[in-house]
């Protein structure tokens, strides 16, 4: 691991630990604490029946996945705790790909058809709590709970919604274990802009290298699929 490698890790190690602060301290997380664990009981057990790297496997990683981002998408109603959220979610797709594959991302970095399973999911969890910003905002009430995804159906075709430039941009971030920062800075263009870039806004320059930097993250990704 190089020096920058290390220093990003750290850096992504204090967000998460700023993003749990702030979920603890949220009146609802004790509640949903109490759910996770009511319920994860039966999937560990599944989980662990399961042979590693086996499609069964990564069945119940996800639905793992899928019963922390239930409910911890419930308490967002604030950007800063949608922000934290996407911190958390991260760190999910991290420990989903080690309950399927045995090994950590450091050893066995993201990557192929499964892995993009994960992050899918990851996405789809995203989006549930931007939904919930936008009901926040509006006074809109909020969805009832309801059942978990089918985890054999694609989040993005659950999510129905068409992929924005900053829906994908979140992807490749995810895909990359990377910050929205890092991001701008591979993209090669500031940080001001590539935040309206990933708005919708931006100019045509600043669109052109985020469209290639994306082309490049996201294919190469998506063609890496297991023998």
């Amino acid at each position: 691991m190089t020096p920058n490698e290390r220093k990003e890790l750290r850096k992504q190690q204090r967000q998460l630990e700023a993003a749990v602060r702030l979920f603890q301290a949220l009146p609802g997380f004790p509640r949903a604490q109490n759910e996770i664990y009511r319920q994860e009981l039966e999937v560990s057990r599944d989980l662990n029946a399961a042979p590693i790297a086996s499609p069964g496997r990564l069945e119940q990683a996800i639905r793992k996945l899928d019963l922390r981002g239930k409910a911890y998408s419930e308490l967002v109603q604030a950007p800063a705790v949608q922000d934290a959220f996407i911190h958390i979610l991260r760190w999910l797709a991290k420990i989903a790909w080690q309950d399927f594959t045995g090994y950590t991302v450091e050893v066995y970095p993201l990557m192929g058809y499964k892995a993009q399973q994960i992050l899918e999911r990851v996405q789809y969890w995203i989006n549930e709590g931007y939904k919930r910003l936008v009901n926040a905002a509006t006074g809109a009430k909020q969805p009832e709970s309801q059942n978990l995804p089918d985890s054999s159906v694609s989040p993005a075709t659950q999510a129905r919604q068409p992929r924005t430039i900053g829906d994908r941009l979140d992807e490749a971030a995810l895909a990359e274990d990377i910050s929205h920062e890092e991001q701008a800075h591979r993209i090669g263009i500031a940080r001001t802009t590539y935040f309206e870039v990933k708005s919708g806004h931006g100019g045509k320059k600043a669109k052109h290298k985020t469209e290639i930097y994306l082309e490049s993250v996201l294919s190469n990704r998506s063609m890496r699929k297991p023998d």
